[in-house]
């Protein structure tokens, strides 16, 4: 699971990367990829123990996200 995880964040991050659209600034796609880059360094070194802790961050990023689209774009 923890693996498959990673892959998915992988490809999300390849996908928003890659694919810019008009509406997401540049330094947005630069904030998701570093957090994707983040997220690969975590999933390689942290025990499976801190795999919640990992998960709870990503929810809060996520919902930042959200936010950040819905006040600043």
């Amino acid at each position: 699971m923890c693996f498959l995880f990673v892959f998915s964040i992988i490809a999300f991050g390849m996908c928003i990367c890659t694919v810019s659209p008009s509406f997401v600034r540049r330094d947005f796609v630069s904030l998701i990829c570093f957090w994707v880059n983040v997220n690969v360094v975590l999933f390689s070194f942290v025990a499976s123990a801190k795999f919640v802790f990992v998960m709870l961050a990503d929810m809060l990023f996520v919902a930042f996200v959200v936010l950040f689209i819905l006040f600043v774009l």
